[in-house]
């Protein structure tokens, strides 16, 4: 039995070969690697593979080098090979600055430095080309370009400095109106640099004057600082003045501090009380102490007391007896014992010129004195004066006819009332030889114009006896007078 087979052989000279790149486009960013293949060969078919000139024999060939690369394929002297341009692009280019310092509370702006044609994308999912940061870390920016999709990625680093930490105690500071305060925050910094508001550069300031001060603390090798700030105020200091020392009545004062009734003032008097006024009646040097929050200020005042002044008028002896102003001369009433006091007298309602504590009495009436201290009400009182003169007189018992002066006459001496007054003189015998009806007149010792002889004369006088009860009753009175002759 026969059996027959046909086969066809195909002789090639050359094999057809096709490098593929792993990057469809050919081309590689910087820093890449690329993968350069035939697919259609495998060496498990026997095939040997020789790139760039035996540089490599494997099925794949790994370059991150721009340029032209070759493949030369064989198998049982079948030979073919092919060749392939590879571009390498240059990555984007993009600066960062170097690692940065802030000061806590700081941000810091970021600038990625970059070309046209380069997208950013930063790890904070930021896509512009600058970003603000206020936190530690690190921050990097991945720049594509968007033509050639390389990408290139650059980061820094922020680091946060510590502020200088200092504060004031008080937010406020208060003192009375003419003190200064003291600006000090605590704790002191060494080696730091200070700065106040008014230019000051020392650790501790002062001021006089109200108003809101800042002190800036600067640590030199990080140059950063921190400022705080204080409101500096001043409480007036309460006026007080109690007046000046002063003398009063027995009845008591009042006794108050001239200032603002403000609620938020406090009050101490030296006699304890805390009230805006007190009442006194007794003498002394009395002292108050105003105060407002920490501020405070004093006044004393001295207070003497007088006394209400008293008359005297009632106890003199003027009071009780009826003097005879006509005779008497010499009695004095007396209002008070202090010659100092004020007075003013008054006679029957006149005022009188008299301004001591006494006045002389001349005539009957009343008197009336006001007495006054220039302290206490002025003080009134008077009394009423009677006067009694008795009806008193004498007659000589002789006379000499022709005799000059008082011994050459006979009258009547005394105060004797005009009113229903007569004399007669009579002769041995009876005879009317002289009559008169005025007190003041004389008889010379003559009748009927010729003298009288020598001999005893009786005389009968008429007249009002004064009453100490004030009236007056007609009563006679007879006696004798000697003419005699010279």
């Amino acid at each position: 039995c026969v059996a027959r087979d046909t086969a066809v052989a195909s002789i090639s000279s050359s094999l057809s070969l096709n490098i593929k790149s792993s990057d469809a486009d050919k081309s590689l960013c910087q820093g890449e690697k690329l993968t350069l293949s035939e697919p259609n060969f495998k060496a498990s078919d026997g095939y040997t593979f020789s790139w760039q000139n035996g540089a490599a024999s494997t099925e794949h060939f790994e370059t991150n080098t721009a340029g032209k690369y070759t493949l030369l394929i064989e198998k049982n002297g079948c030979k073919g090979s092919a060749e392939i341009d590879i571009t390498v692009n240059a990555l984007p280019t993009i600066v960062l600055p170097d690692n940065l310092n802030i000061c806590n509370g700081d941000s810091i702006a970021i600038n990625a430095s970059v070309e046209n044609n380069v997208a950013l994308l930063w790890n904070t999912g930021n896509t512009s080309t600058s970003i603000f940061a206020k936190n530690e870390g690190k921050y990097s920016v991945l720049a594509t370009n968007n033509i050639t999709q390389c990408s290139q990625r650059d980061s820094t680093n922020i680091s946060i400095n510590p502020l200088p930490n200092f504060h004031f105690t008080n937010d406020t500071l208060v003192a009375c109106n003419g003190d200064a305060i003291k600006l000090e925050a605590t704790p002191i910094l060494n080696n730091s640099n200070y700065l106040w508001s008014n230019g000051a550069t020392s650790t501790q300031n002062s001021t006089t004057t109200a108003g809101i001060f800042w002190l800036q603390v600067t640590n030199p090798l990080t140059q950063c600082f921190h400022r705080d700030t204080v409101f500096a105020d001043f409480t007036t200091i309460p006026e007080v003045h109690l007046g000046s020392d002063t003398t009063i009545c027995e009845k008591g004062l009042d006794l108050s501090v001239a200032n603002p009734n403000k609620s938020a003032y406090s009050y101490l008097w030296s006699t304890k009380q805390s009230s805006r006024s007190i009442y006194v009646t007794t003498e002394g040097s009395y002292f108050v102490k105003v105060s407002l929050g920490t501020c405070s200020a004093a006044d004393t005042i001295v207070v003497k007391v007088k006394s209400t002044p008293q008359s005297t008028l009632k106890n003199s002896d003027l009071g009780d007896i009826t003097p005879c102003f006509e005779m008497e001369r010499n009695h004095i009433l007396v209002a008070n014992d202090d010659p100092s006091l004020n007075y003013t007298w008054f006679i029957n309602d006149e005022l009188s010129i008299e301004k001591s504590n006494s006045i002389a009495v001349f005539r009957a009436g009343k008197y009336e004195v006001f007495i006054s201290n220039g302290i206490c009400p002025m003080v009134k009182d008077n009394i009423k004066i009677r006067s009694f003169c008795p009806t008193n007189f004498y007659v000589p018992n002789a006379m000499i006819y022709g005799r000059s002066g008082e011994n050459g006459s006979f009258k009547v001496y005394g105060n004797v009332p005009s009113d229903q007054y007569s004399l007669l003189v009579f002769n041995r015998w009876g005879e009317l030889i002289f009559e008169s009806y005025n007190p003041n007149d004389v008889w010379n010792g003559t009748y009927n114009g010729q003298q009288v002889q020598q001999d005893v004369y009786v005389w009968k006088i008429t007249y009002l006896e004064n009453k100490i009860s004030g009236h007056q009753m007609l009563t006679s009175k007879i006696g004798h007078v000697t003419v005699l002759n010279d």
